[in-house]
């Protein structure tokens, strides 16, 4: 586990992410979380297969900021908790349909959601070429 009170995304002017590709947003992301926002990504691909969209839902309690995000895929959805809490952490991912992170704040959640919906976006064009080029040699 790595809590540290670092920025996730080292974003210091106003940038559309529409026109940002995923290799332009991974040169923004702090390297000390790097492999681990990756990894993240390759997670959730795995449990959703061929992504299709993400629902948000913010909302506080007892004080905390909570974003809860559900992946929905070919295959079964899948959830993660952001926590906003002046800290970044990444729990080990587990097995359970449900994972949890801590963020510094709501620009790296942003930047975070930016970064996932594009990552699985691309995971998934990479599976369709591959279906259609297996179908192809069929």
């Amino acid at each position: 586990m790595n809590r540290q009170g670092l920025d996730l995304f080292v974003v210091k002017t106003p940038i559309n992410p529409e026109e940002l590709p995923l290799e332009t947003l991974t040169t923004l992301i702090n390297p000390t979380f790097g492999e681990q926002l990756e990894a993240l990504g390759k997670n959730i691909f795995l449990k959703i297969g061929a992504y299709n969209s993400m629902e948000r839902i913010a909302y506080r309690a007892v004080g905390m900021n909570y974003t809860r995000v559900k992946f929905i895929g070919e295959q079964s959805p899948f959830y993660l908790t952001i926590m906003v809490n002046n800290y970044t952490e990444f729990p080990p991912f587990t097995e359970a349909p449900r994972q949890y992170i801590y963020l510094q704040d709501t620009t790296d959640l942003y930047w975070v959601l930016t970064y996932l919906d594009k990552q699985l976006q691309q995971f998934t064009n990479n599976l369709q070429e591959q279906r259609d080029e297996n179908n192809e040699n069929e």
